[in-house]
């Protein structure tokens, strides 16, 4: 069943570090078995102090798809053990990828011992902190984002910021992953070379299979808000699902590049899956999003009605006005025909996510006004 589903992984240096001419700290990988598909993304921290956090990185990667094809290639109880007991399954492989990160740092500092040449640049006290041999994996630091399909279920694990935003066939797009609201605030993100690695990495498993499914680092997902965030996703599994991989592969380079520089100029990676049989739907707008543009559309509507108020009691006055009120007259009827579309809009998509059990955003007093002017509206 897999066989129906693309991969695609990629990663490009920010224009913040190509100015700085600093190196690409972001990673991105995946594989594709007869069934399983991994995709993984790992973004290096951009702190001094972390001076070989783009190969931590890159072993992140590399690291989480060994361990999870150890697991499931080669146990024939593998997937039966994750749907009986998920989260047993999915701790212990954070715990094993956790294990393999640290033993492959050490392994590149038993080649690559740290040299002077990298401490100098460091504060006196961290410099001496790492000669004495302590703390060494700090410097390869990193987050870690990975998404397993399997032909029953499918699970996504993460360590620091970024995002993973599954596309479903009713059009919904969800974080399912839970936020890490203190572990990752501002600049300061969890990571997997902290001492608290596996208490800080979060899980979601489930067993109805996206459509499509993607995991980004916060130099992506920094680009957006939450509604252009999706929008880029949907064009981009456009892209993947209407290309070979060649073309795809070139236009991602494109697509990375421009995401960076017309955003957070920092660097960028995204690893996705979808599935290429089923049609990937736009995102909807949700409550909140249409609640917003009303309180925006009521409180221009109020503004001009004050004005038409004004002006039409100064009628008599000058004919100049009469003219202005004219114009004004023309763009309350428009405002007023839009909100009250924008009501009917409003109660169809309140009405819909009811349906599906999603909080909704009332907005009883604009909902309940009736402009000054009222015009049929043509369905």
């Amino acid at each position: 069943m897999l066989n129906s589903y693309r991969i695609y992984s990629g990663y490009a240096q920010g224009a913040s570090h190509i100015a700085k001419d600093m190196p690409c700290e972001d990673f991105a990988a995946s594989y594709e078995g007869q069934n399983i598909a991994i995709v993984v993304i790992s973004d290096g921290h951009g702190d001094k102090n972390c001076f070989r956090s783009a190969k931590g990185a890159s072993i992140a990667c590399n690291s989480a798809i060994e361990k999870t094809r150890d697991v499931f290639e080669h146990d024939d109880e593998a997937v039966s053990a994750l749907v009986n007991s998920p989260k047993r399954v999915i701790t212990e492989l954070e715990k094993s990828i956790i294990w393999l990160w640290n033993k492959k740092v050490q392994e590149d500092l038993s080649e690559f011992p740290i040299t002077e040449e990298e401490l100098k640049e460091l504060d006196v006290r961290i410099a001496d902190t790492l000669r004495s041999g302590n703390k060494l994996n700090k410097v390869y630091g990193c987050t870690l984002i990975m998404a397993v399909l399997l032909e029953e279920c499918w699970f996504a694990i993460q360590i620091g910021d970024g995002s993973c935003v599954s596309i479903h066939e009713n059009g919904i797009y969800s974080r399912k992953i839970p936020a890490d609201s203190e572990g990752c605030v501002g600049n300061r993100s969890t990571s997997i070379c902290g001492s608290e690695a596996f208490e800080n990495f979060r899980y979601y498993y489930g067993t109805n299979l996206p459509d499509a499914v993607f995991v980004a680092s916060d130099g992506v997902e920094e680009s957006f808000d939450e509604n252009g965030l999706n929008k880029c996703y949907y064009s981009i599994a456009s892209i993947i699902k209407s290309n070979d991989h060649q073309i795809s592969d070139q236009k991602m380079r494109e697509i990375l590049n421009k995401i960076s520089n017309g955003g957070s100029g920092d660097d960028v990676s995204i690893a996705c899956i979808i599935n290429n049989n089923r049609e990937i739907r736009k995102p909807l707008a949700t409550s909140k999003q249409i609640a917003e543009k009303m309180n925006q559309l009521y409180s221009t509507l109020r503004d001009v009605e004050e004005r038409y108020t004004e002006l039409q009691n100064k009628k008599k006055e000058l004919e100049a006005i009469v003219r202005n009120l004219d114009t004004v007259t023309e763009q309350l009827t428009e405002l007023s025909n839009q909100f009250v579309s924008a009501k009917t809009i409003k109660k169809n998509v309140d009405q819909y996510w009811k349906n599906v059990g999603a909080e909704v955003e009332d907005l009883p007093e604009i909902m309940e006004y009736e402009p000054i002017i009222k015009r049929k509206i043509e369905k």
